[in-house]
């Protein structure tokens, strides 16, 4: 080990000549960490989410039964109207309105939605734990009041589409001729045709404001937001952590280079 004209090192021989200096490892250690927690004081600081939970039930009596992927597109209708554009930029105009200004870029990189189950939960961060809470009271309310105007938009949709099932078969279906009956309220059969074509146009118009919900959805808000009391990402930890682990090579590398030295080790 003392041969200064050994061409090789053992391994061996620098773990023993590192583990000497144990205490010199363990102060590398600390100031890796403590150099670390002042950074992650000045550019880390933690963040904080608040969130609000919408569930979702299905009138079967309505519908009927449902196969699974219409049960899933059913579901994801909600989550189309819940990040909408047109529902954030109506957020965006009401935040700004109550003194909170935020882009829609900032938006949209600091929320999100996701779905167990029968439930949609929105999600949104900040620094600020009052800024969090107050964007997510503001969506869920802006959430609740659009979807249930979908809604009645939607039911307004069925309701029209069983009148005009029913007026349709007022006319018979035979290709040589069209009759109607008395019992449709209707005199000719221009009567039944020009209200067929009004009752299509408005099925049109409602289906497009029900933002394409099933009309058989139930959707409740019924876990509101609060003030977040502990943050959900603070990497002051991580960074710690990684600041000791640098220390720690550092004070490898150092010790290898001086070891080799030593030994004349190219």
């Amino acid at each position: 080990m003392n041969n200064p004209s050994t061409s090789s090192i053992s391994l061996f021989d620098l773990i023993y000549a590192i583990s000497k200096k144990w205490l010199f490892l363990v102060g590398f250690m600390i100031v890796g960490g403590i150099i670390a927690f002042l950074l992650s004081q000045g550019s880390n600081k933690p963040v904080y989410e608040s969130s609000a939970t919408f569930s979702v039930s299905i009138d079967y009596r309505e519908t009927g039964a449902l196969s699974d992927v219409q049960e899933d597109q059913a579901m994801r209708g909600v989550g189309y109207v819940l990040s909408s554009d047109t529902l954030v930029e109506e957020l965006i105009d009401q935040l700004r309105s109550d003194g909170l200004s935020i882009s829609k870029a900032s938006f949209r990189e600091n929320s999100f939605i996701d779905r167990v189950d029968f439930a949609w939960t929105i999600h949104f961060r900040s620094q600020d734990p009052q800024t969090a809470v107050k964007v997510i009271r503001t969506w869920e309310q802006l959430a609740d009041s659009t979807i249930q105007q979908n809604l009645s938009h939607a039911q307004k949709s069925a309701e029209y589409q069983s009148l005009l099932w029913a007026l349709e078969s007022c006319l018979d279906p035979s290709p040589e001729r069209i009759i109607f009956n008395d019992w449709c309220g209707h005199k000719t059969v221009d009567e039944i045709l020009n209200e067929i074509d009004s009752l299509s146009d408005q099925i049109r118009l409602e289906r497009k404001q029900s933002g394409g919900l099933l009309s058989a959805l139930l959707v409740e808000n019924n876990s509101k937001a609060r003030v977040p009391e502990t943050p959900v990402r603070n990497q002051s930890g991580i960074l710690i952590v990684a600041g000791s682990l640098i220390g720690v090579i550092v004070f490898i590398a150092y010790e290898t280079i001086l070891f080799a030295k030593a030994y004349k080790i190219d």
